[in-house]
């Protein structure tokens, strides 16, 4: 049996036009299989936004998730997306955008 790695998104809803369902459906699509989700009120630059919360598991390695999740955040026009690996904290950026990177931070990932 492949192992199945845990994984949490942030996904910010400011800026896209897609709702939950739709980003939810894409991961599932994607093979990021969405075990549970819910929106919660998060802060993104000194900004308030409803952020979809995201727990998935699949057996993809740490660079295959960061590549979907690259993927995501040019298609729903994010900046980027905070992701929680198994035991990595990291923050993925859309590569098509110039964003000045700045350092994961647990004051504000939201988990279930």
């Amino acid at each position: 049996m492949k192992r199945q790695n845990k994984i949490y998104l942030n996904i910010g809803l400011r800026n896209n036009a897609f709702t939950p369902s739709q980003i939810i459906e894409r991961l599932n699509y994607r093979g990021l299989t969405v075990k549970a989700a819910l929106t919660k009120v998060s802060q993104y630059k000194g900004h308030k936004e409803q952020t979809l919360i995201i727990y998935s598991n699949c057996s993809y390695k740490l660079s295959k998730v960061c590549e979907e999740i690259e993927n995501l955040c040019s298609v729903l026009t994010q900046d980027c997306i905070a992701l929680k690996y198994n035991l990595t904290e990291i923050i993925i950026y859309d590569p098509f955008k110039n964003i000045e990177p700045f350092k994961f931070s647990n004051q504000y990932f939201k988990t279930l």
